[in-house]
This record gives structure tokens, C-alpha cells and sequence, in this order.
């Protein structure tokens, strides 16, 4: 079974991987998904390590960069070793924006994985593609390093989602979290809201065993494109 694909760097300021339940990736039906038949053109959304805190899958386009350092907004160093599968190219992060922790509700979303063209990202003169987009306040990430910030006023990556990937099986587990600090700050911000969605309790139940895995129009109604 391959090992982690992201690991700490030797610095005294390293920021440490947190691990959680390993759990399977799965489509609607249950059946565990695989790798290789993931679409380049779209993300996939599931739920990770809580069960109210939405992360992204992404096939990307182009196997990714290895080994970059990344930087969190409270100094933690920790090197993201790249993507996984058999061309290194799916990778996953939280889909809370680091910003201001605009996330996809099952009504809408203003974070979004934009395969094509974005015209946000031309804007600022940064990669224009294969990109995630925070429409909210204009963040832009890039997948293929880390997701680290291209432009806009998020002052960290967004939280990397660590994966197996079992070269056997060609299936997909979410084992761990790099800048976990943040679901503290998400379930500060919605507290009411997640208590609305899942009930009192329910938003911080750790994820377990599997995790369904839905194309990201499958999971929320309305997608905001910017």
C-alpha cells in the first residue's frame, strides 16, 4: 500500500500532519472510486474529516509540481509532495477558503475548481487555468503546487486533504490533514448555520469508513463563477 504523499519538512517550525480516520473514497453508490476514471474537467466534492467541512478532489490536467514548501498564515512550514495516482495527478484540498471560509453549502457555492479559463485568474496576470477560484473575495489557488495563493487576500494555501492512492485496487483514501487549525475557525463562523444544516453536534462528528464522493454539480445546486 503506497505510504502518504505528503510529509513534514525538518524545521523547527515544521507544521505537522494531523491525522483522522482513514477513509475511502466512494461514489453515490457506494462503490469505492477510481482513479483512474476521474474526470480532468471537473472536481468532486467530498465531505472530510468532519462531516460538515467539504474538501475537493481534482484530476488535474498535467501531473503536479513536488516537494513545495508551503507556508500557513500562523509561519507552520510543512512540503507537499505532489499529486497521487498513477500519473500524480489527483490531488485534494479542503474547499473552505482560507480567507474568509467561504465553502460550498448544498445550496450554493462561491469557491469553485475552474479546469478552463478563469477570468479572475487572467486578471491578475497568474496562471488563468486549472485553478480554484474563491469568488467571494477573489482568492485564487493553484492545485498543482499545494494549492498555494496566486492572487487575491487569502494569506495561507488552502488545507491539504493527505491521500493514498492503492496501486492495486486503483482506490483513493483520505488519511489526514495539513492546516487543520482552520475547522476550528469554520465552526466558529457557522455555528447557527451548521446547527440548522446537520442539528446540534452533528457538524463535528468525524467522517468514518467511507466518504461519498460526488461531482461538485451534484453536490450543490448553484455554482458561482467569477
Amino acid at each position: 500500500m503506497a505510504g502518504l504523499t505528503q510529509r513534514l519538512t525538518h524545521s523547527a517550525q515544521a507544521e505537522e500532519l494531523k491525522t483522522f480516520n482513514r477513509v475511502k473514497l466512494v461514489g453515490k453508490d457506494g462503490e469505492p472510486i477510481k482513479a483512474g476514471l476521474l474526470s480532468p474537467y471537473d472536481a468532486y466534492v467530498f465531505d472530510y474529516p468532519f462531516k460538515s467541512t467539504p474538501c475537493f478532489l481534482i484530476s488535474l490536467q498535467n501531473e503536479t509540481a513536488r516537494d513545495v514548501t508551503l507556508t500557513t498564515e500562523r509561519q507552520g512550514k510543512y512540503q507537499w509532495a505532489g499529486g497521487v495516482g498513477p500519473d500524480r495527478k489527483i490531488v485534494a484540498f479542503s474547499a473552505i477558503c482560507a480567507h474568509q471560509l467561504a465553502y460550498p453549502s448544498k445550496e450554493t457555492s462561491a469557491i469553485n475548481y475552474v479546469a478552463g479559463k478563469s477570468k479572475l485568474a487572467e486578471g491578475g496576470k497568474v496562471k488563468s487555468s486549472g485553478v480554484i477560484v474563491c469568488c467571494a473575495h477573489g482568492s485564487v489557488y493553484d492545485p498543482a503546487a499545494g494549492a498555494k495563493v496566486l492572487t487575491g487576500p487569502a494569506t495561507q494555501p488552502l488545507a491539504t486533504i493527505a491521500l493514498e492512492h492503492n496501486k492495486d485496487t486503483d482506490e483513493l483514501y483520505a488519511t489526514g490533514v495539513f492546516g487543520a487549525q482552520l475547522f476550528d475557525d469554520f465552526f466558529k463562523a457557522y455555528k447557527q448555520d451548521l446547527i440548522a444544516t446537520y442539528g446540534p453536534g452533528v457538524a463535528r462528528e468525524p467522517v468514518t469508513g467511507t466518504a461519498a464522493t460526488l461531482p461538485m454539480a451534484a453536490y450543490t445546486k448553484l455554482q458561482i463563477h467569477c
